[in-house]
């Protein structure tokens, strides 16, 4: 039963007005605090803050076949992005040990195998990327067809001022939309800054190995001078 009401709406005998038919009933956190305060349900007469429950523009929408269909696609495997690349890729940002003593076989040997580490860390995450822009691809272009489907054939999309209210619009019609662009998007940032960091300890491997071979040869030349003098 009905508690903590305001005085009921004028018109709810001769209306037969509800809480089912009001907006705020209808909305999310205003509905919950009507149920949660006041225990009203869907058949509980009107209180004088009833305001009618105005048709969404997304209802023709959301029930139009091709719609549903598209809604449906976001949601498709091929779209799917597998989240565990993102622990795999912050694996690769490891501090490679870039403060190698120089002058020795060993020294090289060191600096060699961390060049060959971090071309691999390289070739893997130009993988990863390939993975990404596929995927990036197809989300595109399933945003293109959605976005020409709803312009073409409803005037409400079209009278929308904005791109910000054509983009939640479009969020609130294909909800599983939003969620694949969060992932290609957290994804990508991820492989830029790891492909960043990996240029960066290529570009100070070679400066390192160039630098250890020149003591390398130096020491070795001089070796040689000490043993044959």
């Amino acid at each position: 039963m009905a508690t903590n009401m305001p005085s009921k709406h004028p018109d709810a005998d001769e209306l037969s007005l509800r809480c089912g038919g009001c907006q705020w009933f209808a909305s999310g956190h205003a509905g919950a605090e009507c149920r949660k305060t006041r225990e009203v349900a869907l058949a509980t007469e009107a209180c004088v803050e009833y305001q009618e429950l105005l048709p969404s523009i997304y209802s023709a929408m959301a029930g139009d076949k091709y719609i549903m269909q598209l809604a449906a696609a976001f949601s498709h495997p091929k779209l799917r992005i597998d989240m565990s690349l993102v622990d795999e890729l912050k694996s690769y940002l490891i501090d490679e040990n870039l403060n190698f003593p120089h002058g020795s076989a060993a020294d090289l040997e060191a600096i060699s195998l961390s060049a060959k580490r971090m071309t691999i860390y390289k070739s893997r995450v130009a993988s990863i990327y390939a993975a990404i822009l596929e995927a990036k691809h197809d989300y595109e272009e399933l945003c293109r067809e959605a976005a020409a489907w709803l312009y073409a054939h409803y005037p409400a999309i079209r009278g929308l001022k904005n791109d910000a209210q054509r983009q939640a619009a479009f969020d609130k019609l294909f909800p599983d939309s939003i969620k694949v662009h969060e992932s290609i998007r957290k994804l990508t940032a991820v492989a830029d800054k790891v492909e960043d960091k990996l240029v960066y300890g290529e570009k100070c491997l070679k400066i390192i190995s160039s630098t250890s071979e020149r003591v390398y040869s130096s020491k070795e030349g001089l070796r040689n001078v000490r043993q044959y003098t």
